[in-house]
This record gives C-alpha cells, structure tokens and sequence, in this order.
C-alpha cells in the first residue's frame, strides 16, 4: 500500500529514527501499522496509518492496542512527527487525527 505517510518517510522529509512501538526505524524495515486493524473494522486512511517496524507490526498482529502500545515510543513518534518538515501532509491534523483513532481503539477495544 502507498501513503503520504510512507512516502514522506522514504523521501526524508518526515525523519522518525523509531517506529510507533518503539524499535529502530529504517527504509527497508518500515511498515505501515493500523491502529485499528482491518479484521476489527479499521480502514485504509492516514488517520489509521502510523510506520512500525516490520517485526513490531507482525508482532501485534490483531492484538488489542492497549495490549501491545507503550506510551514512550508512542509519545517519541509523535514528537517526531510534529517536529518534521514534512510537506506531504499537515503533520498537526495527522497527530490530532491518529490520536482520535488511538482513543476510539482503547474505548472500543480494538
């Protein structure tokens, strides 16, 4: 799948050094993670997508998000967001945006 996410992080205007669950980011190792996974009604759109490493991703699989996020990585993800000179998309209503999805995730038990 192909996003102004991926794309930004591949062409080194979006700079994240770790992935959503934590773990060393890299271009050959970058995934794109949904919060709320398909198999529980998520759907693809930036507001689902956060870039996870490949084995942290596969690791959660569809396990509930409260049950695999940390807060420290979580927290370093989207400072680094929110501090990128990212022109693919506006960086503030993409964090605005997946924090919405993160809460309805914990509500829901997705």
């Amino acid at each position: 799948y192909h996003s102004k996410l991926m794309e930004a992080y591949k062409n080194g205007t979006l700079k994240l050094a770790k992935g959503f669950y934590g773990g060393k980011l890299t271009p050959k190792n970058a995934s794109h993670e949904h919060i709320i996974p398909h198999s529980k009604g998520g759907r693809d759109r930036l507001s689902n997508y956060v870039l996870a490493t490949k084995q942290l991703n596969q690791a959660r699989d569809t396990m509930p998000f409260r049950n695999f996020v940390k807060v420290e990585p979580l927290l370093e993800y989207l400072d680094a967001i929110l501090n990128s000179d990212c022109v693919e998309f506006d960086t503030l209503q993409y964090v605005k945006d997946i924090i919405k999805t993160m809460l309805r995730a914990l509500r829901e038990g997705k």
